[in-house]
């Protein structure tokens, strides 16, 4: 298992919604409710060494697993 300490470049991810509509509608794009917008990842890229499952929570949300061949 490894343990990652959050942390994003950008600082708090939804500090970055007001930029992105702001850029978004500066150049005619309009950002609407069926858009899906990302923040980039918390703990950056992990690559495993081998195969085996990989396991994520975050508080309030369902707990999600992956297995990886």
């Amino acid at each position: 298992m490894v343990d990652a300490v959050p942390a994003n470049p950008a600082g708090d991810p939804r500090r970055q919604l007001p930029w992105l509509v702001n850029h978004a509608s500066s150049r005619g794009i309009a950002v609407t409710p069926d858009m899906v917008l990302t923040t980039g990842s918390y703990t950056g890229m992990f690559f495993p060494r081998e195969t085996g499952t990989a396991q994520g929570h975050i508080e309030s949300l369902a707990p999600i697993s992956l297995t990886l061949y």
